[in-house]
């Protein structure tokens, strides 16, 4: 049975509006990007588990755009070119 996560820093008593909010301000604060370390110690979670976090993530966008080419490539094609990709 895997381990149940403590609830992260940020959303601790805060509504999902609050933290969607919240998450807003700091990636904007950031727009040249954020080092694995500044995320974990803002989240409050292990480098590890950003690091895990991420690669999950990556491979979920991967598989959306595997899925998305296999369904409409020339609708693909077409919003890379049109800058909306």
């Amino acid at each position: 049975m895997p381990k149940k996560q403590k609830p992260l820093k940020i959303y601790e008593g805060k509504t999902p509006e609050e933290c969607r909010e919240k998450l807003n301000k700091i990636v904007k604060s950031y727009p040249e990007g954020m080092s694995m370390d500044e995320i974990s110690e803002i989240i409050g979670i292990s480098q590890e588990r950003v690091r895990q976090i991420k690669n999950k993530a990556e491979r979920k966008f991967r598989k959306a755009f595997i899925e998305l080419k296999k369904k409409d490539s020339d609708k693909l094609m077409k919003c890379i070119e049109d800058g909306e990709i």
